[in-house]
């Protein structure tokens, strides 16, 4: 007789049920957690050792829970440069902080600057990545170790002086005006130690244009306190260097070049205060395209000045891009690329071990990690003003738990079945 087997196998379908009960409960309260992964729980089918060809013997149920991490969310729009999500397989690299300095793998991108301008996120973890020179080149030995990461810290540069090394310069030097004319505009560049020079840039008409001739315009540059040069390799002083213009007013030679590839000369400074040489690349558009220095019908206007230095700055605002190059900008308009953010790949996510916070650690069965450049070796994009969304989905779990509720009820029902037969039979003893 199997009464004590029904009994068993009822009790083991509550445990089971009550178990995915669970899970589902666990999702719920998680729906609105970032980078929160789902649960799973499938029912597997126990057999007594004593089953075999003679009387059938109960074995039960046993519910196994696994963590869905390899299933990815939605992205959520946010506003804040700091808010990360990963574009595809991976995982941040973060650290506990703290005397424990622990490494986990995480999600979750709500990072944001704590006390120290160090990137922080909701469940207290912070930020790991390779550092980086100035072209976000990783400076530190060998990338997979997670020696290799330091904690991100958004104001590690300093806002130095910029010294200007790039002018972008755009303006219209009127057809109508006549031979002789001039037009004088002063700029500003930056030396090596930050302090900023006003040079003049003279413009003078030298051939009205027509009649086999192109207009043409002559550029002379000068500052009161510096020597200014055509070039790096002594081209002389930087006077009336000509520019000819074609039929609607573009460029169609720059200092007598007329290549589709000819370029403004270089403007070479050298400071009396002492500061190091500056070569400056000087862009004033293309042959044959109306983008920087014009001459059509028109008035005299500067519509672009573009010079890439600036005076030591204060740190303002950080972003990340989609390679996981961390950027420091300042109010001196200067940025500073400080830090790579790489992403690890582990080979099975489902089997890594679950910490608060939306946290995982490597195990045996999940195997090691790999850190990757963002993009590259499976790994996603890194893409800001973005979160993870959880991966739960409220109309599936509440279908669970209405099975749950009713499979429960059954196996109670089996419960209450076997009781009552197993107390009839008590009664036939007296």
């Amino acid at each position: 007789m199997s009464l004590n087997g029904a009994i068993s196998a009822a009790v083991f379908g509550l445990k089971a049920n009550a178990q995915a009960l669970g899970a589902s409960s666990d999702d719920t309260a998680n729906s609105r957690a970032v980078a929160y992964k789902r649960t799973q729980t499938t029912f597997s089918t126990l057999v007594s050792s004593s089953s075999g060809g003679g009387a059938y013997v109960p074995g039960g149920v046993e519910a196994r829970t696994q963590r869905i991490v390899e299933e990815i969310g939605n992205p959520m729009q946010t506003t804040s440069q700091t808010d990360l999500y990963i574009e595809g397989r991976g995982f941040f690299v973060v650290d506990t902080g703290g005397a424990a300095n622990r490494k986990l793998f995480t999600r979750v991108g709500d990072f944001f600057p704590d006390s120290q301008n160090k990137l922080k996120n909701s469940s207290g973890h912070y930020l790991m990545g390779w550092r980086t020179d100035p072209n976000g080149v990783p400076t530190n030995g060998n990338l997979n170790a997670l020696e290799s990461l330091e904690t991100v810290d958004i104001s590690a540069a300093a806002g130095g002086a910029q010294q200007t090394t790039s002018f972008r310069y755009g303006i219209n030097l009127p057809q109508q005006d006549i031979v002789g004319k001039v037009y004088t505009n002063n700029e500003t560049v930056y030396d090596s130690l930050g302090v900023p020079h006003e040079i003049t840039f003279t413009w003078t008409k030298t051939v009205k244009g027509g009649s086999g001739s192109l207009q043409t315009w002559t550029l002379s540059i000068s500052g009161p306190d510096a020597t200014v040069e055509k070039g790096a390799g002594g081209g002389g002083v930087y006077t009336a260097v000509p520019i000819e213009f074609d039929g609607v007013g573009a460029p169609a030679s720059f200092n007598g070049v007329a290549s589709p590839t000819a370029t403004m000369p270089a403007i070479a400074i050298t400071w009396a205060n002492g500061a190091n040489l500056s070569i400056i690349n000087f862009d004033v558009g293309k042959i044959g395209e109306l983008t920087g220095v014009t001459a059509y019908f028109g008035d005299n206007l500067v519509n672009r000045r573009e010079q890439d230095g600036g005076q030591v700055g204060n740190f303002v605002y950080a972003n990340v891009d989609a390679d996981g190059i961390v950027t420091a900008f300042f109010d001196n308009q200067t940025k500073v690329k400080i830090y790579k953010v790489p992403v690890a790949i582990v080979p099975n996510p489902r089997g890594m071990t679950a910490i608060t916070g939306n946290a995982f650690t490597i195990s045996t069965a999940s195997g090691n990690f790999n850190l990757n450049v963002a993009g590259a070796g499976g790994s996603g994009y890194i893409r800001s003003q973005k979160l993870e969304e959880s991966t739960v989905d409220i109309a599936t779990v509440f279908s669970q738990m209405t099975l749950c509720n009713q499979n429960f009820s059954a196996c109670s029902e089996s419960f209450r079945t076997a009781n009552e037969m197993y107390r009839e039979l008590k009664q036939l003893q007296r």
